[in-house]
């Protein structure tokens, strides 16, 4: 899978150092027709900061992804049948 960062989002904490609000991802991955891409938002909670590397921003990126896509698999008890 290939992960590009669209967008990084600093901030200036309570110390008054950068820090990492967000990171913008997309996914990609796969060939026609069975391909598949999507973003992700990455966060300090997701242990990403300013300085981490490509291969920990990949790693968070592509598990973050596919726990998104299994969440949208995933059977909903709560849903009600169409009428």
């Amino acid at each position: 899978m290939q992960v590009t960062i669209n967008n990084i989002t600093p901030v200036f904490n309570a110390d008054g150092t950068l820090e990492l609000q967000s990171m913008s991802c997309t996914v990609s991955g796969g060939e026609y027709p069975e391909a598949i891409n999507g973003g992700v938002l990455l966060t300090k909670a997701d242990g990403i900061t300013l300085t981490s590397t490509k291969s920990d921003v990949q790693q968070v990126a592509i598990a973050k992804f596919k726990a998104n896509v299994d969440a949208m698999l995933a059977p909903q008890a709560d849903q009600q049948p169409a009428k």
